[in-house]
């Protein structure tokens, strides 16, 4: 895991002096340099459960914790992209700041860091977070323990065109060193065992890397839009449990979270059935 962490860091600090790393041109389209790159949050040695996103975000109202332009020491205001200037992104990224209280960061001075968009967006996912570190029988967010958070994409970009440019070389090989491998890295070393992700085009990305359909689609409540699918790694067995709803890689809301005990606790106790 050393060296993920050491490529984005030297890679993000490369970023800082306008510098591409030249794996990262595997991205195409989906690489935009104005903004501050955020490959994954939290500490893969230490998580409550690992989840996968697409991207970052859109990077497209120039937010100025992650547009270019704070990039300069002149920029009089703190910004995200300072402070990874100032400690590297690895310190940034350790304890997971997006998913701390807002009280927790201004104990330690941060209150510059609450008003950065995707601060506000980690936060709506806190009660969903703690709800399946809980069903799953692991410390949560409360007890100080974070989950460990993969973004396919690094680079922040306002549409993800859906997975036929991740079936092809070269991004195929970078996906697989820098997400898929450390995923299973981060899944090994959680307390909960299994990874979530977050959008429906993962049910096409697992199985180019040797994961296993080993249930049907599943619309846990009838006429409303959220599904669930469980894949199996068909050499290691550790489990990535895919939601989505149409249009959409949102979480699932609260509705969801008594069907998603039942889907964690057998996947837990590796039933072959999720419900």
């Amino acid at each position: 895991m050393i060296p993920f962490i050491n490529y984005w860091d030297y890679a993000i600090s490369d970023w800082l002096s306008y510098t591409i790393d030249p794996e990262q041109a595997a991205y195409g389209s989906l690489l935009n340099p104005d903004y501050l790159p955020e490959p994954y949050w939290g500490d893969p040695d230490n998580c409550s459960f690992v989840i996968v996103n697409y991207n970052p975000g859109g990077g497209n109202n120039l937010d100025p914790h992650t547009y270019r332009t704070c990039a300069n020491s002149c920029c009089s205001i703190p910004s995200l992209i300072k402070y990874v200037k100032n400690q590297g992104y690895s310190k940034t990224a350790l304890d997971f700041p997006l998913l701390q209280s807002s009280a927790a960061l201004k104990n330690k001075g941060w209150n510059w860091f609450l008003n950065y968009g995707g601060y506000i967006w980690w936060q709506r996912k806190r009660d969903w977070i703690k709800h399946l570190a809980s069903v799953a029988k692991v410390p949560t967010i409360d007890d100080g323990l974070m989950p460990f958070a993969l973004e396919l994409c690094p680079w922040h970009s306002p549409k993800w065109p859906g997975p036929s440019l991740l079936i092809k070389d070269p991004l195929i090989k970078v996906i697989r060193q820098r997400v898929i491998n450390v995923m299973h890295y981060a899944i090994c070393r959680s307390k909960g065992k299994f990874a979530v992700c977050i959008g429906k085009d993962f049910t096409d990305i697992l199985p180019q890397f040797r994961f296993i359909p080993c249930s049907k689609t599943i619309r846990p409540i009838s006429g409303v839009d959220r599904f669930y699918q469980l894949f199996r790694h068909k050499v290691t067995d550790l489990p990535v449990l895919v939601t989505w709803a149409n249009g959409s890689n949102r979480h699932p809301s609260s509705k969801f979270y008594a069907v998603e005990g039942t889907m964690i606790s057998n996947i837990q106790n590796h039933i072959t059935t999720i419900l």
